[in-house]
């Protein structure tokens, strides 16, 4: 029988366009409750597929216990009130019996400050690591999810048996591309803040840009992945 794979939340969809090269015997379905970043269908290998599914939303028929291998990363501003147990809910119903859900989420619980040369100033970052600690204490969680680090515990709470719990780190060669992509998100987070606070985040956020181009992107901001496996009882 052939292989049955869901990727929820696909985005661009990259992640299945690349599993299609060593699983072209496989069904591969992406899901996101916006597909506009994903290409064409004409496009996608032909194994391949992508629609629109909301997580929050009950789950269609056609796709109860469809699915073999459920893999979800990077959800942290999906989970709402810091508990992931309502979109664990939604995957136990995708699973077949006995099938496999991976997770994937960055865990901010583990963030660090790395520089090159202890000559460097890492103060805007620090500052701006603090008022992110600020922010999500008193507005918005999801900048500092804690649920993450506890992601094996709701596994357990759902029905899933734990296989694996992976706490990877990034490696050296690897920070300055990480921290870049901390800035869109910190941008992104900024742009949709209001009032003093808001403004307060932005001017920050601008100042910490200053100090790591001034580095020569020799200062890094680094959290570590969590990769928790857990399979559907039979």
């Amino acid at each position: 029988m052939n292989l049955v794979v869901c990727d929820l939340g696909t985005g661009t969809g990259l992640w299945l366009t690349d599993l299609a090269k060593s699983q072209p015997s496989a069904a591969l379905h992406g899901f996101d409750i916006d597909t506009s970043q994903a290409p064409p269908k004409e496009w996608l290998p032909s194994n391949v597929s992508i629609e629109t599914l909301d997580v929050f939303q009950p789950v269609p028929e056609r796709l109860l216990g469809m699915f073999d291998v459920v893999y979800v990363r990077l959800f942290m501003c999906v989970v709402k009130d810091n508990d992931p147990q309502p979109i664990l809910l939604k995957i136990m119903q995708l699973l077949k019996p006995g099938g496999y859900l991976q997770w994937m989420e960055l865990d901010l619980a583990h963030r660090s400050i790395h520089k090159r040369s202890d000559v460097l100033s890492t103060t805007k970052f620090e500052e701006m690591n603090a008022l992110q600690d600020s922010y999500s204490a008193t507005r918005d969680k999801r900048i500092r999810p804690t649920w993450v680090t506890a992601l094996n515990e709701s596994f357990a709470a759902t029905g899933l048996e734990v296989l694996a719990d992976d706490l990877n780190g990034y490696s050296h060669a690897g920070m300055p591309i990480f921290t870049d992509t901390a800035f869109m998100t910190w941008y992104e987070f900024g742009a949709r803040m209001e009032g003093r606070t808001g403004d307060e985040f932005r001017r920050n956020l601008q100042e910490a840009q200053d100090e790591y181009v001034q580095s020569r992107r020799g200062i890094a901001v680094t959290e570590n992945n969590r990769v928790v496996v857990g399979r559907k009882s039979l």
